[in-house]
């Protein structure tokens, strides 16, 4: 639809929806440069109002994902839930939400438990012209917004304003007409200029097209003229905006004014004669009468007829009124002169000379001028600063006035028109603006210049810079004046905004997605944030950390998510220095820094299995908290590593200071003194396995029974009950070896199964060879041997029915005990 404003102006509204993916589109004289071509008229961008949906923002206790992906988890890895349930999966130390789709697996999203915000109370509508403004279905400064949609508004141009040079027009004459306007949504702007003659109340088209100066020829036959230009932006049209009715004239010359007067032309014949005579002489003065003179009466009523002398004046001639001087020559001849006459048929003129004889007499002769009374011819001058136009008067004749008229040049009016100056920025945003400039002028232009802000003509006097090559290149937005000066010293100022000089994007907002984070080799976390570009220019994030550069792309309302991996972190604990900078492909924000807890285990999830253990809300601790219990960690692993009585100490320090700042107790703390109490029994086991010393074996057994019931206590247990099969064994043994005589084939049977039931090899063997040896000095020691006696010590191919030979050649293989003469003796 299409709503009027106030001033006349158009506004064409357009609405549109955007879906969750993205927005809906629906320069005769020129100093230093030459006039361009009419551009192509581009299609209007509207100006466009968002419109969001505003709640409350409701907390709960639930699931908060790390990122929009799934993950498939199966069930051998030890993940269980139900479906729509929250889970805790053991195996990654992490809760995932779960899906549960089929028997064989799962689809789950990883993410941690903790307060959820969610949409709370609707409290109405907002609106914004800046499209990222409110996030599309989040949460920003508190509140959640939820796109609604979008109205499109394309604003009409400005009313140009409109200069019409105020010299007078006059036909044939050139001008220049100037128009600017501007448009809020920065479309190209075409332009309209049409004219008005003769108050007619038809408006002609003269030109269409982009550029802001037209060449302006006044026709030949028009009297007044009248200018009005509307700028349109491709969609809507400005208002017009006229000029005043401007007259026009012929051109103007400059007209001299003289007498109009006869020609005349002198006779071809000059009459003389020399029998005339006068005596003049002795008279001091006279007046003579033509025929007086002897000369001829002049037939066409002279009024000079008679010639006269006085001292006092000399020769003249006269009518008695106007007496004229006579001239003398060198021969002594009266030159007359000219003497009009004028009679109703003929005027003229004669010339008449007296030639003197001797003073008293005189011959003359004379040629006579005639003049025609119906034709004129330029008389004397009277003014020579008439003006009129082309046809004022008849040039060169006499006219009606009885004057003659002649035409001059044309009169020039002095030059008052100010330079036009034209100012047109570059069309795309970049790291500098470029401003062309083109200067119209019918004078030589003299001097262009720029300066930085709003400045008048007084001021590039001194000041500004020169422009030479019909540009400028400036780097930061604003106003900015070009002056010009032409020949003549007329001056003109323009003014242009320059709005094309990228402004650096910035960081609106930074954060990690937790608090805080434990990470492997194997494993990342997220920062996410927002960042804008008044420019509107397509923006990617960067996150820098440890000599490491992330990017990360911006969705639709500008905010990124920048993923960090585990192994550009060195193992331990950090309070990582992470800078977001903004980028628009020209420039680089300014850092926002984030100072966020990082630490780098080796195994993250046992290390968040061992954290959660220990305290029902994590996120909540400070640095000093998270570190304490990361030092209490790895000192348990060293323990665990190392063995010794000083890594004990530290593992015992460290988990003293972490309950002094945290709590305790905790299950992570009942496990960690288990762990302990499990590494010391471990190496007091083994201390008595090496030792094999009773002492040794009862501090052992000791601790391992004060062990919590585990895999580990177990398998303790073992090693100390394989330890008692020894000392056992060791001890029947140690008894026959100290009571030789206590020693009888009984007791040896009976240390045998002792013995026989310890399972270390070499433990086993050596008891076996202290046994034998017992066996030996046992034989050795009989008073009497039977084959019983040789068949128990293990001899092979004993005969019962030679026991008499057995005892009778004993003496001769004595001690029986030792070496081979046992066997011998049944051998033999």
């Amino acid at each position: 639809m299409v709503k009027e404003n106030g001033k006349g102006k158009k506004q064409t509204r357009f609405k549109t929806y955007r879906n969750a993916s993205g927005k809906a589109f629906m320069a005769l004289a020129i100093a230093n440069a030459a006039v361009g071509g009419v551009a192509g008229v581009q299609e209007a961008e509207a100006a466009t109002k968002y419109t969001w949906k505003k709640f409350e923002v409701s907390e709960e206790d639930g699931f908060i994902p790390y990122g929009s992906s799934w993950t498939e988890w199966g069930p051998s890895m030890g993940y269980y839930e139900a479906q729509e349930q929250l889970a805790y999966h053991r195996t990654q130390g992490e809760y995932d939400y779960g899906i549960a789709m089929y028997l064989s697996f799962h689809y789950v999203t990883k993410g941690y438990y903790g307060k959820t915000q969610s949409k709370g109370n609707y409290l109405g509508l907002v609106t914004s012209n800046y499209e990222y403004e409110y996030p599309q279905n989040d949460i920003k400064s508190g509140y959640y917004y939820e796109y609604v949609g979008s109205e499109q508004y394309n604003t009409a141009p400005t009313t140009p304003t409109l200069t019409v040079p105020s010299v007078q027009f006059e036909h044939g004459d050139k001008h220049f007409i100037s128009y600017y306007s501007t448009d809020p949504e920065g479309d190209t702007i075409t332009y309209t200029l049409q004219v008005n003659y003769n108050n007619s109340g038809n408006w002609e088209q003269v030109y269409k097209g982009t550029q802001k100066v037209y060449e302006y020829t006044v026709p030949q036959d028009k009297i007044s003229v009248q200018f009005r230009v509307i700028a349109s932006d491709g969609q809507a049209t400005s208002a017009y905006s006229t000029s005043p009715v401007k007259d026009i004239r012929d051109v103007q010359y400059y007209w001299s004014k003289y007498y109009a007067v006869n020609p005349t032309v002198w006779g071809s014949t000059r009459h003389s004669n020399a029998e005339a005579s006068v005596d003049w002489s002795g008279e001091t003065s006279y007046n003579r009468e033509w025929n007086e003179m002897g000369l001829p009466s002049f037939p066409y009523g002279s009024r000079y007829d008679q010639l006269s002398y006085s001292p006092e004046k000399g020769f003249y001639y006269s009518n008695g009124q106007d007496p004229v001087e006579v001239r003398t020559n060198n021969w002594g001849e009266l030159i007359m002169g000219l003497i009009p006459y004028n009679t109703p048929n003929r005027q003229g003129y004669f010339d008449l000379i007296i030639h003197a004889n001797g003073g008293k007499t005189a011959s003359y002769s004379y040629k006579e001028k005639i003049s025609n009374p119906n034709v004129f011819e330029r008389g004397s001058l009277i003014t020579n600063s008439l003006q009129g136009g082309y046809n004022k008067y008849q040039h060169g004749v006499r006219n009606a006035d009885g004057y003659w008229y002649e035409r001059g040049q044309r009169v020039l009016s002095d030059d008052v028109t100010p330079p036009v100056i034209e100012l047109t920025e570059q069309s795309k945003v970049g790291a500098t603006s470029t401003v062309d400039v083109k200067v119209y002028d019918f004078s030589t232009i003299k001097t262009i210049k720029y300066a930085t802000g709003e400045q008048g003509s007084g001021y590039f006097g001194a000041n500004g810079t020169a422009i030479t090559n019909g540009k400028f290149t400036v780097n930061e937005n604003g106003k900015y004046t070009v002056y010009a000066e032409d020949a003549r010293g007329n001056k003109s100022v323009q003014v242009i905004e320059v709005k094309k000089v990228n402004t650096a994007p910035v960081v609106i907002s930074a954060e990690a997605v937790d608090k805080f984070n434990v990470v492997d080799d194997s494993s990342n976390f997220i920062v996410q944030g927002s960042i804008s570009d008044v420019d509107g220019q397509p923006l990617l994030a960067k996150a820098i950390y440890n000599s490491t550069t992330v990017l990360a792309s911006t969705d639709n309302n500008h905010t990124f998510k920048a993923m960090l991996k585990g192994m550009d972190y060195q193992k331990g604990f950090h309070n990582s220095e992470i800078s977001i900078v903004a980028n628009d492909g020209i420039a680089d924000s300014a850092s926002k820094i984030l100072m966020h807890t990082v630490i780098k285990v080796d195994n993250a999830t046992d290390y968040l299995k061992e954290l959660n253990a220990h305290s029902d809300n994590p996120n909540e601790y400070k640095t000093a908290q998270h570190e304490a219990f990361y030092k209490a960690y790895e000192s348990i692993l060293s323990y665990e590593a190392k063995r010794t009585k000083e890594a004990l100490k530290d593992a015992i320090e460290k988990i003293d200071t972490l309950k002094a700042s945290t709590v305790s107790e905790s299950e992570t703390l009942t496990n960690w003194q288990n762990r302990l109490d499990s590494v010391t029994a471990t190496v007091a086991t083994e201390d008595a396995e090496q030792s094999l010393s009773k002492k040794d074996f009862e501090k052992a057994k000791d601790l391992v029974s004060g062990l919590t019931a585990s895999k580990s206590k177990e398998q303790l247990e073992e090693r100390i009950n394989e330890l008692q099969r020894y000392h056992d064994a060791s001890d029947a043994v140690a008894k026959m070896e100290d009571n030789k005589e206590g020693v009888s084939w009984d007791t040896i049977n009976h240390t045998q199964e002792k013995v026989a039931i310890v399972e270390n090899a070499d433990n086993k063997k050596a008891l076996q060879d202290r046994l034998t040896q017992v066996i030996k000095d046992f034989l050795s020691d009989l008073s009497t041997v039977t084959s019983d006696d040789l068949d128990k010590f293990g001899l092979t191919d004993v005969v019962p029915e030679y026991s008499e030979w057995y005892d009778d050649f004993k003496e001769v293989f004595k001690p029986l005990g030792e070496d081979k003469h046992a066997q011998e003796l049944v051998d033999f």
